[in-house]
């Protein structure tokens, strides 16, 4: 009789703890499924989503709008993939390259479109819709500092939506070296000289890409404008790491 209270006894302390397990489990904060497709050619990323749809003629479309998210808000967003220079050495590299094309119906200031985020700070090479960002700080005082703020309703032309680029599909390449950048949108390059900074050099900026950004997400916003994308679309993601000779 004993030997059964004590079995009893058992399988209830057992029932117990699956059933506080499958609680814990129920609590566990929500993780969106990724949607994020890459495939590598060497020392090129190109990136896709298995959530298109038909915008502008082409069908390989990802609304941004659909797979992003705030930046508080980032375990619900699905797009997101590891920056593949993360923990890389940036002295075994001379340049890299960010290329995409970009649909845009409106023009939405603060919306994100892509991002190349350091999670833990909050740094990021940022493009909106209408603006890029190069902040690796994102104003948390952490080094390395640097700041490169490019708006096209200001002394920027290069970057995002006007009315002359709408319901269109745009071309925008960024490229950065240890030594300086350019951001090309279109037919329109500008670079550090061009633009208004706020600190720091190009240098940190290079080898914050390598040593700090850890994560890729599409339609995101940044920790201090925390807005997700919208009216936009983006196609043809890639980066490219050119191997220093």
């Amino acid at each position: 009789m004993k030997k059964l209270k004590l079995l009893c006894s058992a399988l209830a302390v057992l029932g117990i703890a699956a059933f506080a397990g499958c609680d814990l489990e129920i609590r566990n904060e929500y993780e969106a499924p990724n949607y994020a497709t890459v495939t590598q050619s060497g020392n090129t990323w190109t990136y896709g989503s298995t959530m298109t749809e038909e915008v502008g003629g082409e069908t390989d479309a990802i609304n941004v709008e659909v797979v992003g998210a705030q930046w508080a808000s980032q375990t619900v967003s699905m797009w997101k993939a590891d920056n593949p220079l993360y923990g890389k050495s940036s002295s075994d590299y001379e340049a890299v390259t960010v290329s995409f094309q970009m649909y845009a119906e409106a023009v939405m200031t603060y919306s994100g479109v892509f991002g190349i985020y350091d999670s833990d700070t909050g740094g990021f090479i940022w493009f909106t819709n209408s603006l890029f960002f190069i902040n690796t700080t994102a104003n948390n005082g952490a080094a390395p500092n640097t700041q490169y703020y490019c708006d096209y309703n200001g002394d920027c032309d290069a970057i995002g939506a006007n009315a002359d680029s709408l319901d269109a599909w745009i071309d925008v390449e960024f490229a950065i070296t240890e030594d300086t950048w350019s951001l090309t949108v279109g037919d329109t390059t500008v670079g550090p000289d061009d633009v208004a900074s706020s600190g720091g050099s190009v240098g940190d900026a290079w080898t914050w890409l390598f040593d700090y950004a850890d994560v890729l997400r599409i339609g995101n916003g940044v920790s201090f404008w925390d807005n997700a994308g919208a009216d936009t679309w983006i196609r043809d993601l890639s980066i490219t790491a050119i191997a220093a000779e």
